[in-house]
């Protein structure tokens, strides 16, 4: 079974946007790419959460996408009506998958 194959699941990434408004203050606001991210979606074994819990605030999924995925640390993502940030992205020495840790995004 080739690593693309168990990509089942589907995420959209969000960028920051900088602005000036009419007053030219300089506003950042988030914008969804369209097109949706194939994805593997993984709860964090145990030990994983206890390494990145130290860490990362709210650490909760570890996301597989392929190696050429247009996405780094800092960017949000969205998984089933929920939005996460990208706390690191980490890729095998064969350049085959970037692994994203991230954690629930709080936008409070």
């Amino acid at each position: 079974m080739s690593f693309e194959a168990l990509l089942d699941d589907t995420i959209y990434k969000y960028t920051l946007v900088s602005s000036q408004n009419d007053l030219g203050e300089w506003v950042v606001s988030t914008s969804a790419l369209s097109d949706g991210i194939s994805a593997r979606v993984m709860p964090l074994s145990e030990e994983e959460r206890m390494t990145y819990a130290g860490r990362f605030p709210n650490v909760s999924l570890k996301i597989y996408v392929d190696y050429d995925t247009d996405i780094s640390r800092g960017d949000r993502i969205q998984f089933q009506d929920r939005v996460y940030y990208v706390n690191e992205v980490l890729w095998d020495s064969e350049k085959t998958y970037k692994k994203l840790i991230v954690s629930l995004y709080d936008q409070d």
